[in-house]
Protein backbone atom coordinates (compact mmCIF):
# COMPACT_ATOMS: atom_id res chain seq x y z
CA UNK A 1 0.00 0.00 0.00
CA UNK A 2 1.54 3.30 -1.07
CA UNK A 3 0.14 6.59 0.15
CA UNK A 4 0.01 9.06 -2.72
CA UNK A 5 0.73 12.48 -1.29
CA UNK A 6 -0.98 14.27 -4.17
CA UNK A 7 -4.22 12.41 -3.39
CA UNK A 8 -3.99 13.33 0.28
CA UNK A 9 -3.33 16.97 -0.58
CA UNK A 10 -6.26 17.08 -3.00
CA UNK A 11 -8.58 15.48 -0.45
CA UNK A 12 -7.54 17.99 2.19
CA UNK A 13 -7.95 20.91 -0.23
CA UNK A 14 -11.47 19.68 -1.02
CA UNK A 15 -12.28 19.50 2.69
CA UNK A 16 -10.90 23.00 3.18
CA UNK A 17 -13.33 24.31 0.54
CA UNK A 18 -16.23 22.40 2.12
CA UNK A 19 -15.47 24.18 5.39
CA UNK A 20 -15.24 27.57 3.63
CA UNK A 21 -11.61 27.96 4.70
CA UNK A 22 -8.73 29.35 2.71
CA UNK A 23 -4.97 28.85 2.87
CA UNK A 24 -4.51 32.00 4.94
CA UNK A 25 -6.86 30.77 7.67
CA UNK A 26 -5.35 27.27 7.70
CA UNK A 27 -1.88 28.84 7.80
CA UNK A 28 -2.81 31.00 10.79
CA UNK A 29 -4.34 28.05 12.65
CA UNK A 30 -1.46 25.65 11.96
CA UNK A 31 1.55 27.95 11.88
CA UNK A 32 2.48 26.47 8.48
CA UNK A 33 3.46 28.92 5.73
CA UNK A 34 0.85 29.48 3.00
CA UNK A 35 3.42 28.57 0.34
CA UNK A 36 4.05 25.22 2.05
CA UNK A 37 0.32 24.54 2.28
CA UNK A 38 -0.15 25.43 -1.37
CA UNK A 39 2.56 22.99 -2.44
CA UNK A 40 1.11 20.31 -0.19
CA UNK A 41 -2.45 20.73 -1.47
CA UNK A 42 -1.19 20.51 -5.06
CA UNK A 43 0.90 17.44 -4.26
CA UNK A 44 4.17 19.17 -5.12
CA UNK A 45 5.92 18.67 -1.83
CA UNK A 46 5.32 17.49 1.66
CA UNK A 47 7.59 17.86 4.64
CA UNK A 48 8.50 14.40 5.87
CA UNK A 49 7.37 15.24 9.36
CA UNK A 50 3.94 13.78 10.12
CA UNK A 51 3.36 16.77 12.38
CA UNK A 52 2.52 18.94 9.35
CA UNK A 53 -0.18 16.56 8.17
CA UNK A 54 -1.52 16.25 11.68
CA UNK A 55 -1.82 20.03 12.14
CA UNK A 56 -3.74 20.49 8.89
CA UNK A 57 -5.96 17.47 9.63
CA UNK A 58 -6.79 18.94 13.03
CA UNK A 59 -7.90 22.27 11.53
CA UNK A 60 -10.02 20.40 8.97
CA UNK A 61 -11.56 18.14 11.66
CA UNK A 62 -10.31 14.95 10.01
CA UNK A 63 -8.58 12.17 11.95
CA UNK A 64 -5.05 11.84 10.54
CA UNK A 65 -5.30 8.10 9.97
CA UNK A 66 -8.50 8.66 8.00
CA UNK A 67 -6.63 10.89 5.57
CA UNK A 68 -3.98 8.28 5.00
CA UNK A 69 -6.37 5.33 4.73
CA UNK A 70 -9.09 7.07 2.71
CA UNK A 71 -6.62 8.13 0.02
CA UNK A 72 -6.74 4.55 -1.29
CA UNK A 73 -10.50 4.29 -1.74
CA UNK A 74 -13.09 6.15 -3.74
CA UNK A 75 -15.63 8.09 -1.67
CA UNK A 76 -18.28 5.50 -2.52
CA UNK A 77 -16.05 2.55 -1.54
CA UNK A 78 -15.08 4.23 1.70
CA UNK A 79 -18.65 5.03 2.73
CA UNK A 80 -19.80 1.53 1.80
CA UNK A 81 -17.08 -0.11 3.90
CA UNK A 82 -16.79 2.23 6.85
CA UNK A 83 -19.60 4.76 6.99
CA UNK A 84 -18.27 7.83 8.76
CA UNK A 85 -14.52 8.50 8.40
CA UNK A 86 -13.74 8.04 12.08
CA UNK A 87 -15.49 4.66 12.36
CA UNK A 88 -12.88 2.35 10.85
CA UNK A 89 -13.07 -1.11 12.41
CA UNK A 90 -9.86 -2.99 11.65
CA UNK A 91 -11.59 -6.27 12.47
CA UNK A 92 -13.75 -5.91 9.35
CA UNK A 93 -10.72 -5.82 7.08
CA UNK A 94 -9.23 -8.86 5.41
CA UNK A 95 -6.11 -9.98 7.31
CA UNK A 96 -3.77 -8.79 4.54
CA UNK A 97 -5.29 -5.30 4.56
CA UNK A 98 -5.34 -5.17 8.35
CA UNK A 99 -1.58 -5.91 8.35
CA UNK A 100 -0.99 -3.14 5.81
CA UNK A 101 -2.99 -0.62 7.84
CA UNK A 102 -1.21 -1.57 11.06
CA UNK A 103 2.21 -1.26 9.36
CA UNK A 104 1.19 2.15 8.06
CA UNK A 105 0.09 3.24 11.53
CA UNK A 106 3.43 2.07 12.96
CA UNK A 107 5.29 4.11 10.34
CA UNK A 108 3.17 7.16 11.11
CA UNK A 109 3.88 6.82 14.82
CA UNK A 110 7.62 6.37 14.17
CA UNK A 111 7.71 9.50 11.98
CA UNK A 112 5.71 11.47 14.51
CA UNK A 113 8.12 10.55 17.30
CA UNK A 114 11.08 11.71 15.19
CA UNK A 115 9.62 15.19 14.57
Amino acid sequence: MIVKIDEIGKMMAKRMKEMSLNAKIVSERTGIAQSTLSEFFRGISFKKCFNTLEKVADVLNIPSITIIFKSHLSDEEYKKLYGQPDNIDLNTLLPEYRKQVLKLVEKVIDKKEKC
